[in-house]
């Protein structure tokens, strides 16, 4: 085959670099049949799956400057599951695809290295990937992807494209340094998850009654959560939450590459006992004042110029790799946790049938939140570093005492 190339994205550039014990910077996004997956039918999905979504068909190279993917003949096989939720992908020297497709009884599991691409381009594959799979199994006539992007389109780095090198606003309002979970690790090599599923309409209902979006909601309620565990000291720091936001809503784009950003909420919980509602309506506002194209656009162009750098560009990449190793760390400090809300996962009316529901989880060093839905069915998925569960069950009690029905599952049997 002709060999061609292409150079990371933005965002993807920190991957590679920033790779730790913990954080594997690998994310899962599974879906749950009604029925036992069947592994033969399963790989035939992929197999045409694959073929529309060419760009996954990449390895990672090291260049000199930048790393850089290269295409591959390489073929994805479907393996059951054989290790850990979010376990490594990728490491130095490695000449591998980027992505796994596992299953283990009645899930078919996608997992990613984050270089390759983001929640929302992943989710369009195992969308794909699953409604060819239905097709095959149950003789249902294949329905038409609402999906619609070439090869280039799926391949588009949209932070250069939406790039216009203009300053960033210099009126930003200044974050304070987030507070930190202070709790035992595990010594190996391994996350804890603990999933909760609920109602949408449940959940909707209770946002609504506290005057939020469901993000703000949650991501309010995780807070709290987090405060309720912390010691009175650390609650001098406010508790800083990252929130990663899918770009592709303010500025058009069909990529399936990265094109997401981050913005950041906190709340002091320093000598205050707030309600619910008083958490959440700060958190709310946070969300709306950050979330505009105009504020966005300042941040891609803000870490998009430091890419496009005629002094960083020729630095080798070895010393690239130290500085956004140490850039990565250094930000990182300032946030307690992450809550990501991947959204309402819509699949053809054909398909949807044969579909319990949707998780998702990201490899962390602290803890992390992913939230989906899937009809009436939302599932808030905790991934952890920490031993402890303790926010998580202060999470999911908070959520049952407003009348939310959660069915709780995790991957260690003490919880």
């Amino acid at each position: 085959m002709d060999t061609n190339w292409s150079k990371l994205d933005n965002a993807a550039k920190i991957f590679p670099s920033s790779i730790a014990k913990f954080n594997t910077q690998v994310f899962r996004i599974s879906c749950e049949l009604n029925e036992e997956v069947d592994e033969t039918v399963l790989q035939q999905a992929l197999d045409d799956t694959i073929k529309v979504f060419t760009v996954f068909r990449s390895v990672l190279k090291r260049g000199w400057f930048w790393y850089y993917f290269e295409d591959t003949d390489l073929s994805p096989k479907v393996r059951k599951e054989f290790k850990l939720p979010c376990a490594k992908i990728y490491e130095s020297g490695y000449k591998g695809l980027l992505f796994e497709v596992t299953y283990f009884s009645r899930r078919i599991n996608l997992e990613v290295f984050h270089a390759l691409t983001d929640g929302t381009g992943a989710m369009h594959f195992l969308r794909m990937l699953v409604i060819k799979y239905v097709s095959k199994k149950y003789a249902v006539a294949e329905p038409e992807f609402d999906y619609d992007a070439s090869r280039a389109q799926m391949g588009d780095d949209s932070f250069s494209k939406y790039y216009t090198k203009e300053k960033a606003n210099k009126r930003k309002q200044k974050q304070k340094k987030g507070c930190a979970i202070k709790s035992p690790q595990y010594f190996e090599d391994r996350m804890r998850i603990v999933s909760g599923c609920m109602p949408v309409n449940q959940v909707l209902d209770a946002a609504h009654q506290n005057h939020a979006t469901v993000t703000a909601f949650l991501s309010a309620c995780f807070m709290t959560a987090i405060a309720e565990e912390l010691p009175m000291r650390a609650k001098r720091r406010p508790v800083s939450l990252a929130v990663p936001v899918n770009l592709r809503r303010f500025f058009p784009s069909v990529s399936a590459r990265n094109f997401f950003n981050l913005v950041s909420v906190q709340y002091n919980f320093y000598k205050k006992n707030p309600g619910l509602e008083e958490v959440c309506r700060a958190v709310d506002a946070d969300l709306k004042r950050q979330l505009t194209k105009e504020n966005l656009l300042n941040q891609l162009n803000q870490f998009s110029r430091i890419e496009h750098n005629i002094f960083i560009k020729p630095i080798p990449l070895m010393i690239k790799d130290k500085g956004l190793k140490l850039a990565y760390r250094v930000s990182g400090k300032d946030t307690t946790a992450t809550i990501s809300n991947v959204g309402v996962v819509s699949m053809p009316d054909e398909i949807a049938p044969f579909i319990h529901q949707f998780d998702v989880y990201n490899s962390t060093d602290k803890i992390q939140a992913c939230v989906c839905s899937f009809e009436n069915r939302l599932t808030v998925g905790f991934a952890s570093a920490f031993v402890s569960t303790d926010i998580e069950r202060r999470f999911f009690r908070k959520l049952t005492s407003l009348g939310i029905d959660v069915t709780i599952v995790s991957n260690f049997e003490d919880d």
